[in-house]
């Protein structure tokens, strides 16, 4: 477990990533204000696959009718990553889809030009995209990057409605192993996907939100988290603000002892 240690008490946050400067600094600011530990701990590990597993698809990538579609950051920086080492230029035209708003604004970061009108994306889940895709976009074909794990809803929708489409594996997800014995340590976990979710609650099934409290960034990861009959203490959604900073500062101004 990653620690980033702030005036440690009794108190402590965990967020299920890998630290990361640029995206976690605000909230190691909110623990030092608070007086909070925050640990880091990944649920997952990834890597990239060969350059020479990426490079057969090539010929996908360059034909121009295509279509790619990112449904995470690390979708969009394996496959650039993977696209500069194998030489594939992709061009300016490039047509892109984001399974959500804030996605759409991640991608730009990758892009020599930036075209507002190149780049659709839904607003909190991914199926807001579905019916643009089946009326307009049907007789292309989509190429997403992925890992080893299937994106099965996704899948199932091309197939259903007869779309093209293929897989581009850019990247190898392990799952790590939570260590149970220490999560009733935590007064707070943060959670920012459906998936992590999904990955946390296999692990420890009897989970209860009655010690620890959980906070939830997205709509979709509220209602996986609502299915699990967990209740959260702050859940909320800005589709130009990856944080829940603003919403934890009041909950922890309120809930902690002076």
């Amino acid at each position: 477990m990653s620690l980033i240690e702030n005036n440690p008490r009794e108190e402590k946050i965990l967020i299920l990533h890998n630290y990361s400067k640029h995206i976690h600094e605000p909230y190691i600011e909110l623990a030092k204000k608070h007086r909070l530990s925050v640990d880091f701990f990944p649920l997952t590990s990834k890597s990239p696959v060969a350059i020479s597993d990426f490079r057969q698809y090539k010929r996908d990538i360059l034909t121009k009718r295509n279509v790619i579609l990112f449904t995470s950051k690390a979708n969009i920086d394996y496959f650039f990553q993977l696209a500069q080492a194998t030489k594939i230029v992709i061009s300016d035209d490039q047509l892109y889809f984001c399974s959500i708003e804030p996605l759409k604004h991640y991608l730009k970061k990758h892009l020599n030009v930036v075209r507002y009108r190149k780049i659709i994306s839904g607003n909190t889940n991914i199926k807001d995209i579905f019916p643009k895709i089946k009326k307009i976009y049907s007789t292309k074909k989509f190429l997403f990057p992925s890992s080893n794990i299937k994106q099965q809803s996704i899948i199932d929708f091309f197939k259903q409605n007869k779309i093209s489409y293929k897989e581009l594996l850019t990247h190898k997800t392990t799952i790590n192993t939570i260590p149970k014995e220490t999560i009733n340590d935590y007064k707070l976990v943060l959670f920012f996907s459906p998936y992590e979710i999904q990955t946390f609650s296999r692990q420890i099934p009897k989970f209860s939100t009655s010690n620890t409290k959980i906070a939830l960034f997205g709509k979709s990861t509220k209602i996986a988290a609502e299915k699990k009959g967990w209740e959260a203490v702050v859940s909320g959604y800005h589709p130009k603000n990856s944080s829940l900073v603003d919403l934890l500062d009041p909950y922890l101004k309120n809930q902690l002892p002076k």
